[in-house]
């Protein structure tokens, strides 16, 4: 049952996040000094997040906003200025109002009706401060009201469903409209569409699972998407809200393509196969099967007689639509072939493979007219502007290049990136091009003219780790790309408050201190950042250079120690305060102890005795205080992922890669029950116990979490929603939520 409480000891007595407040403030200045209204917007929503009675940052936010047209909005925000500075905001209020009017009755309020509409906000001021004169009771509390759900036990574990979601999922294809006017974004969990002449999200279209490609028909009445449960779903965009489904492969639609009539659209699949669907009624017409590896793009030729496929192939195949008929098979790549395109006339047909040429192509020959070359690795897409005079390449190296395809040369590169390109598509008018750049998830948007960026737009890419502060105050993920995302706990927006930059690679592994004051974090590059909260400082602790990824870090109970373990099998230890309290000198790893394979996970007892070494077949238990090996498991228990110890410390609960769960008995270092969840069983990535160790909760590769009895074992509720790996789930002390970080770039939160 939902309940309301009042709680001023549930935030932390000095927020952190207050010291950043003069920085975003600077930060939204110089946004909306340059018009980016957008940017302004976010940047002074975190610092009322902050700072709620910053009025010079809510009079930018709602001026910022009313430039935006969210008249309403911005009218909540300059009312609470105007009720403490009429004199700051009097100008912009009668404008709000102007505005607000035409929106709702298509003309201008008279001069009458603005100064009675301003009157009236000063009578609100008025009332606002005779209310303030009323003595702060118990019966008249003002702290926020926070919302609280009951503790999932296991009499409610059943009825534990999804109550919200963070981020935007991981963005994995591009499309324009053939208007110019919009791009679509795929994401994990749907499609975004941005308005390109305001860069503002017009509509999201969720989906049940990854959208690998998209394409537009070329009246864009139709908007097509590839799905990872082997379906293309269709949406006609004059009703976005009824999509249908064609039932197209057994395995992920990866390529689409619509003929220039848009009578018919081909999709092809990881598996190699190939399918002509009509549009009329969305019946197969055709269907090619190939063995040797996914199909990797999709091309019909201008005029729509024929279709060009790469399958995994260094060869490409030209076929003809009317009956199927192979009539072309085009050699010249070295390497498997990954992306096609016609120029519009219909005159070239240019390839790009993993051998990193790009070959052009005239109809009816089966040798390339010409191969342009340059150092670029894997060349993942190319893409012909309107006019057919620029060719776009984008790469593995992480560069976009700009070639003019008659005479082979580069006219221009574009500023490189530190990922390698997925995506580069110019605009149907030819004046911008889009790119998007894997693992960053960051689609920007360039000038083809001067080679400058206009505008980007980010997501957040897979979410490898999470962790939430002792005290329930915070709430941190880390990511594929190396960044830390921090929010206040709940979090109120999608995008994280703070951002802390510092790694180069995937944080895999999260802790913050007993007292929440530092945050530490550690994955795949050879060193720990520790982050002193209240300045988002990082000092780098560096590790010994062949010790390879950290798997794991945490601190004790207590927090006198940090821990980490590593995949060569070092496990190394710090006195907790050296950490943060000598920042002048280095801090040296201690070792624990050095196992013969790579540590996959690390456990530490809440009581503060016991810590647990996950090795691929093995278990290691120590006990802390005396730095000894208790026992090493004897049973065979498989190929071990993760582990976790029960509140009380009697019960170490280990994840199998073969998706079996194993409780061990900490205090007699023996098996006690393995459970094996119903249907498919697939590797488990991370698990924990509920709080009172009523619950345990195990999350796997097939993106759903599964909740156990411990006492009895029974099965009590699997949780579906997100759409890849979870990579790792942590109820909240207060045992209210379970959250779960995913490789589809969200965060969830589920509760009863």
């Amino acid at each position: 049952m939902t309940s309301y409480v009042h709680s001023r000891s549930s935030s932390p007595k000095t927020s952190p996040l207050t010291l950043h407040t003069h920085r975003l403030y600077a930060a939204g200045q110089r946004m909306f000094a340059q018009s980016e209204w957008q940017a302004a917007i976010r940047i002074f929503g975190l610092v009322l997040q902050v700072d709620p009675s910053h009025l010079e940052a809510r009079r930018y936010l709602g001026e910022a906003l009313l430039e935006q047209g969210r008249v309403k909005e911005a009218l909540e925000h300059l009312r609470q200025v105007y009720r403490s500075d009429p004199n700051a905001v009097q100008d912009t209020l009668r404008r709000a109002r102007t505005s607000l009017s035409r929106q709702q009755t298509g003309q201008p309020p008279s001069e009458q009706a603005i100064q009675q509409a301003i009157q009236a906000e000063e009578i609100t001021q008025s009332a606002d401060e005779s209310v303030a004169e009323i003595p702060q009771t118990a019966e008249n509390p003002t702290d926020v009201v926070v919302r609280t759900y009951a503790v999932i036990n296991t009499e409610n574990a059943a009825t534990v469903h999804e109550q919200k979601r963070v981020g935007r999922g991981r963005i994995v294809a591009i499309a324009y409209a053939p208007d110019g006017e919009t791009l679509a974004l795929g994401s994990a969990i749907g499609i975004y569409l941005y308005d390109l002449n305001t860069f503002h999200l017009q509509q999201f279209l969720p989906t049940p699972t990854w959208v690998w490609c998209l394409t537009y028909n070329r009246t864009g009445t139709w908007l097509a998407a590839g799905m990872d449960n082997g379906k293309i779903r269709l949406w006609q965009l004059d009703e976005p809200e009824k999509p249908c489904d064609i039932n197209a492969h057994q395995s992920a639609v990866q390529t689409l393509a619509f003929s220039s009539d848009g009578h018919l659209i081909a999709s092809g699949a990881r598996d190699g196969v190939v399918r002509l669907w009509q549009m009329r009624d969305h019946t197969l017409l055709r269907t090619f099967a190939y063995d040797k590896g996914p199909i990797r793009a999709l091309a019909f030729s201008p005029d729509g007689s024929n279709l060009a496929l790469a399958f995994g192939h260094r060869h490409i195949h030209i076929r003809r639509v009317q009956d199927g008929a192979l009539i072309h098979t085009l050699h010249g790549h070295r390497q498997a072939v990954r992306t096609l395109t016609y120029t519009s006339d219909g005159r070239l047909l240019a390839s790009g493979a993993e051998d990193g040429h790009i070959n052009l192509w005239k109809p009816g020959e089966e040798s390339p007219a010409k191969t342009l070359k340059d150092f670029m690795g894997i060349v993942t897409q190319i893409s012909f502007s309107p006019d057919n005079r620029t060719l776009a390449s984008g790469s593995w190296d992480g560069s976009i290049r700009l070639w003019r395809p008659g005479n082979g040369i580069i006219w221009q590169h574009l500023e490189e990136q530190r990922y390698p390109i997925s995506h580069c598509l110019f605009s149907p008018q030819g004046y911008t091009l889009s790119s998007l750049t894997i693992h960053e998830e960051v689609v920007r948007i360039w000038n083809v003219y001067n080679g400058e960026m206009i505008k980007s737009l980010s997501h957040n890419g897979a979410l490898t780790s999470l962790a939430i502060s002792p005290q329930q105050h915070y709430l941190a993920a880390g990511s594929g790309n190396g960044s830390v995302m921090l929010w206040s706990y709940p979090p109120n927006e999608t995008s994280a408050e703070v951002t802390l930059v510092g790694h180069q690679q995937a944080v895999r592994s999260l802790a913050f201190d007993p007292q929440g004051k530092y945050l530490v974090s550690a994955g795949q590059d050879p060193f720990l950042l520790v982050w002193k909260l209240s300045h988002s400082a990082a000092r780098r602790i560096a590790l010994p250079a062949d010790c390879g990824m950290v798997t794991r870090i945490h601190f004790s109970s207590q927090g006198e120690w940090l821990f980490a373990a590593t995949e060569t099998g070092n496990i190394f230890y710090w006195q907790a305060r050296e950490v943060w309290e000598t920042a002048m000198l280095p801090v040296v790893p201690k070792p624990w102890a050095q196992q013969s394979n790579p540590i996959e996970d690390l456990a530490y007892s809440k009581k503060g005795d016991l810590l647990a070494a996950i090795e691929p077949g093995k278990v290691s238990l120590w006990h802390i205080p005396s730095q000894t090996l208790l026992s090493t498991s004897k049973e065979h228990l498989g190929a071990l992922r993760c582990a976790g110890f029960s509140p009380d410390g009697t019960l170490l609960a280990i994840g199998t890669m073969s998706g079996t769960l194993h409780l061990w008995d900490a205090t007699k270092g023996r098996l006690r029950r393995s459970l094996t969840p119903s249907g498919s069983a697939c590797a488990i990535r991370s698990l924990d116990f509920s709080p009172d160790g009523q619950v345990l909760a195990s999350s796997g590769v097939d993106g759903n979490i599964n909740l156990w009895e411990v006492r009895t074992g029974k099965h009590l509720n699997t949780l579906r929603g997100h759409t890849q790996q979870i990579w790792q789930v942590a109820f909240t002390p207060d045992g209210q939520t379970l959250l779960s970080a995913g490789d589809d770039g969200t965060l969830r939160f589920w509760t009863p």
